[in-house]
């Protein structure tokens, strides 16, 4: 059969664009796949890709505190960002409580993960019941961690030195250091460096102006 006048057919295109006709027909089906995912609104089930490829895509999310803002918009863009890579969050919120805490972690282990986000938490449940997930610590360090582990915190050690050395700038010289009775890295980095500017000072901590909150 002859070919219409202006008509080319998938070797013309494959041949013009320097590819295969595979990769032509490819290129062709996909548009018609996009056309009817578009016009049946289609959303893949994440559930179901995990089960039929026997791999987890969920991301277990430890929060100490859900409604905290600074948390809450970190959370926001962790999940947009999980999903564009196939991936899907759930977010367990603590409400710093060292058992609510237990259960989640228990369950998530049991779930199988992907891989764990903490926000904060209590160090011994997560090492010895997460050690063969991915992690990634959020402004705290854990007190042992391997190449599966990664950590994203501020500068705290160095944020609290800046912090004493305005407070000196400005005249102070009878500095408090306020800070949690809890073991967590976070506050611990905040205290030395607290302490070790005050030194740089010659200005020797006192008793009496470092005070510890509980909760």
């Amino acid at each position: 059969m002859k070919k219409d006048e202006g008509q080319i057919s998938m070797v013309d295109i494959s041949r013009m664009a320097g590819v295969s006709v595979a990769t032509v027909s490819w290129v062709i089906n996909q548009r018609k796949v996009g056309e009817i995912i578009q016009k049946y609104n289609y959303v893949p089930n994440m559930a179901a890709k995990g089960l039929k490829t026997k791999k987890s895509n969920f991301i277990g999310i430890i929060v100490p505190d859900i409604t905290n803002e600074f948390f809450a918009r970190i959370i926001l863009e962790i999940q947009n960002n999980l999903r564009t890579q196939g991936y899907l969050a759930l977010v367990c919120n603590t409400d710093e409580n060292e058992d609510i805490e237990g259960e989640y972690i228990a369950m998530l282990n049991v779930a199988q993960m992907a891989g764990m986000i903490f926000f904060s938490g209590h160090t011994k449940l997560a090492e010895k019941n997460l050690q063969a997930l991915p992690a990634i610590y959020i402004d705290w360090q854990p007190e042992r961690f391997d190449g599966n582990t990664l950590i994203i915190e501020s500068d705290n050690y160095g944020g609290a030195r800046i912090a004493v050395q305005k407070l000196y700038k400005e005249g102070c010289r009878n500095i408090a250091c306020i800070h949690s009775s809890k073991s967590i890295s976070t506050h611990k980095r905040r205290y030395e460096g607290c302490r070790d500017q005050l030194e740089s000072y010659s200005i020797q901590p006192r008793k009496n102006s470092i005070f510890r909150w509980t909760k």
